[in-house]
């Protein structure tokens, strides 16, 4: 039977109202070891840099322990993730390349601030979203602000190596529950994984 038909059928007992409760185990001891390393990393250190399907299933795992992890995109950095203490020296430097490499083709952007992010992040930049890393009720509603988008142009070493320098590398809310199930992946223990449906 297709994965595909497993779940649709899992999925029928589910909407059943006899069906109190759906059990899944998960056996960490089936994953490769650069699997094993991706989902390690993200709930460590509260972001993922996985593709879309690996980086949600983080994400979901984590949430059913109480830990949170964002993913994290190639080309911006979450406002959340961003250590305190830099928060002001990133806004500048970011800030500074994206104003050099204005009309510079080479650079990846086009004349204008034809880059949809870019332009919109320094607008918000202007508004003064930016002068603090607390958010204000008003700013909640944009992608934008929410995001920083890193200097076009950069190789995708230079953009890691720009995250790691700025965000929080771990030093994350939770510290012990984030252990807990890391040590429970490392030794390849049965995750059970339980909801409640009526």
């Amino acid at each position: 039977m297709a994965i595909d038909n497993k779940v649709f059928a899992a999925y029928d007992f589910a909407k059943n109202k006899a069906t109190s409760e759906i059990k899944i185990t998960l056996d960490p001891s089936k994953w490769s070891k650069k699997m094993e390393n991706i989902i390690c990393e993200g709930i460590e250190t509260g972001v993922t840099r996985a593709g879309y399907d690996t980086s949600y299933f983080v994400k979901r795992l984590a949430e059913l322990y109480g830990i949170g992890v964002d993913k994290l995109s190639s080309d911006s950095i979450p406002r959340n993730q961003v250590r305190d203490e830099m928060w002001n020296e990133l806004i500048s430097y970011v800030c500074a390349c994206h104003k050099m490499n204005r009309g510079n083709p080479e650079s990846g952007y086009t004349d204008g601030w034809d880059d949809y992010e870019v332009r919109n992040f320094m607008q918000y930049v202007e508004k003064g979203c930016y002068a603090d890393k607390e958010l204000n009720d008003d700013d909640m509603v944009s992608y934008y602000v929410n995001n920083i988008p890193l200097p076009r142009g950069f190789t995708a070493s230079e953009r890691r190596e720009l995250q790691d320098k700025y965000m929080l590398n771990g030093d994350v809310k939770d510290r012990h529950l984030r252990d807990e199930l890391v040590t429970k992946i490392r030794t390849h223990q049965k995750i059970e994984i339980l909801y409640t449906i009526n």
